[in-house]
């Protein structure tokens, strides 16, 4: 969350620049890398709570499947399917 909140005062810092003035020819080539890198990061954070959600998803159905006494690979097959 750090270097994503680092991205987006880096995106403000540069488009609050009057694009008039010199200073935005030089900065302007660092958006599309700076918009790149807050896309592979917010694509990072959401690969990283949909899996610890299938993690407890797992979780909750093998210690269901335990308390019932079913066979726990009928009960987790569909998930990973």
């Amino acid at each position: 969350m750090t270097r994503l909140n680092r991205i987006i005062d880096r995106c403000a810092a540069v488009a609050s620049h009057n694009r008039t003035e010199p200073v935005i020819e030089r900065l302007h080539p660092d958006m599309s890398a700076l918009n790149r890198r807050a896309a592979l990061i917010n694509h990072a954070l959401f690969w990283a709570v949909a899996s610890a959600l299938v993690t407890i998803l797992l979780m909750i159905l093998a210690f269901v499947d335990a308390f019932f006494g079913l066979p726990h690979e009928r009960g987790v097959a569909p998930v990973l399917i």
